[in-house]
């Protein structure tokens, strides 16, 4: 594992570096275009927080060239960076709770029997509205409602909110969505269907049922996939961040590269033999020196109290949690994966569906399959993969079909091109169009210039998918006058947006603008005239 993790930095470093040559290169051109004498402080520091290129190799690269670099200001913009990341880490926490502490100051905290039952009875101890505290609230208002007691859980730990309904003898209130404040109030986000909602009523809570479910379902599957991570990859695998809704789970993890497939399918069923087994799921509060002792997971950099809550599923994963879980693993149903990904760096993200939601994920799959088998004139989609084989096979010889017919078509236009060839300081110069050709015929049709005369050079251009291609050849005479196919092609790919080179004798751009192909080919008998001795 060490061994890979030194290979991965290294590739790591040596793409940034490749990166930051280009455009620290590409700043100094400009610089000494402009007669500086010195490197931006700027431009430096933005290589540096950008492109991760190290200001060393700037100084050193920039003085190769006679440049200095502005170190006074590139040391500024580093330090008022700095500045403003302790800022922001400061006030992270202070600033998300300030407006709604400032309203709420005094009302008591809210108590959450949501882990035991997803019906209860709480009393209203205030409402805001637009921001503000009122005293009641009326059909169609949109507020947030904090009540004493609650079975709504708040959004917290990755775990989305619960929504549902508040009912009171007076008003029918639709919960969209829980949050919870730093002095632990519970705050309903909803809408006032019905009636008239007021402070100091009692009001009756009910959870919807089964989006807990399928959320607890989730919440379950990512403690059973941390574990079965930590099984598969090692034990520097640990939870970077995660999302639990009613739809999937998605989950970070600190890795320092992309699973293959044979991974992916490890861990996905060693989660479903564990689920499989039905382990019992047991959550229960302990003083946190004694669940370090059971072995229980810890998010790194979370702060936590003298009592902790801690979920085991088994012997398998022992976690500290305060979400909502099922109480035995068989209730997950099945686990699959979706997709792996790249997070961050180092960070890694697994996206999966547990429940219902694999049976969905299924289904779409198989509908996805009978389409395409329809589409490939299939009867069973069994047979699809064979199908599509046969058909990217068809679909080659077609392609090298259609490339040979386009070389030949090029090469009857060749003839033309020959007899209409321009004199440019005593060397034949060919600047044209072949519409439809690809890079490959483009090759071909320079290698008939250099093999027809020693003198000539050939600018040749075509557009093919979307895609402007560039290809100069300069024959054996025209080479010892001057010419460069490298030069040529990188200062009329220019004219077009793009960029290439290659030998003297042979080489190839692209372009960015299609549609400035004319202009660019235009420009290219100037552009050998100034070669060519």
């Amino acid at each position: 594992m060490i061994v890979k993790l030194l290979r991965v930095e290294e590739e790591s470093f040596s793409k940034t570096i490749d990166q930051g040559l280009s455009l620290v290169n590409s700043y100094l051109d400009d610089a000494i275009k402009a007669g500086s004498k010195s490197f931006s402080g700027s431009e430096a520091f933005l290589l540096s927080d950008t492109y991760g290129f190290p200001i060393d190799l700037t100084k050193e690269i920039a003085a190769e060239r006679g440049l200095t670099v502005e170190e006074e200001e590139f040391d500024r913009l580093m330090r008022e960076q700095k500045e403003r990341a302790r800022a922001a880490r400061k006030n992270a926490g202070a600033d998300a709770w300030a407006g709604e502490n400032n309203v709420l100051d005094g009302v008591p905290a809210t108590e959450f029997v949501g882990y035991d039952t997803m019906q209860t009875s709480g009393k209203v101890l205030a409402i805001l509205k637009d921001g503000k505290c009122c005293n009641a609230a009326t059909a169609g208002d949109e507020i947030a409602v904090i009540l004493d007691k609650t079975s709504f859980y708040a959004e917290s730990g990755g775990q989305v909110g619960d929504t549902g309904m508040l009912e009171s003898d007076d008003a029918v209130v639709s919960v969209t969505g829980t949050t919870k404040n730093h002095a632990k109030n519970f705050l309903h986000h909803a809408v006032v269907k019905a009636g008239e909602l007021r402070v100091g009523e009692t009001v009756k809570t009910a959870v919807d049922r089964e989006r807990r479910l399928a959320i607890t379902r989730n919440h379950t599957s990512a403690h059973l996939l941390q574990a079965a991570l930590r099984s598969v990859l090692g034990t520097h695998v640990e939870q970077a961040g995660q999302l639990v809704d009613e739809h999937r789970v998605r989950f970070d993890f600190t890795h320092f590269s992309a699973l293959t497939a044979e991974e992916l399918n490890k861990v996905e069923a060693l989660v479903n033999s564990k689920i499989l087994e039905g382990l019992a799921v047991d959550c229960r509060e302990m003083p946190i020196e004694e669940a370090k002792k059971l072995g229980a997971m810890a998010l790194f950099g979370e702060k936590y109290g003298k009592i902790v809550r801690v979920v085991s599923a088994g012997d398998f994963s022992r976690e500290f949690c305060g979400g909502t879980h099922v109480d035995n693993t068989a209730k997950i149903g099945l686990f699959k994966i979706l997709s792996e990904s790249s997070a961050a760096a180092g960070v890694r993200r697994i996206e999966a569906v547990t429940g219902k939601n694999v049976l969905v994920c299924f289904n779409q799959i198989a509908g996805e399959l009978h389409q395409a088998a329809a589409a490939l004139k299939v009867n069973n989609p069994a047979e699809l993969a064979q199908r599509a084989e046969q058909v990217c096979a068809e679909l080659k010889e077609k392609d090298r079909e259609i490339e040979s017919l386009n070389g030949k078509l090029a090469s009857m236009r060749m003839e033309s091109l020959f007899a209409g060839a321009k004199q440019v300081g005593g060397i034949r110069l060919i600047a044209a169009r072949l519409e439809g050709a690809g890079p490959e015929v483009l090759r071909m049709m320079c290698d008939r210039v250099r093999e027809h005369a020693p003198d000539f050079v050939a600018v040749l251009a075509s557009v093919r998918d979307g895609k402007a291609n560039l290809a100069v050849a300069c024959a054996s005479e025209a080479v010892k006058k001057g010419a460069h196919a490298g030069k040529i092609v990188k200062e009329v790919a220019a004219v077009a947006g793009g960029g290439g080179g290659g030998r003297p004798d042979s080489a190839m751009a692209g372009t960015k603008h299609p549609e400035k192909l004319e202009e660019a080919l235009a420009a290219a008998e100037k552009i050998v005239a100034n070669m060519v001795k």
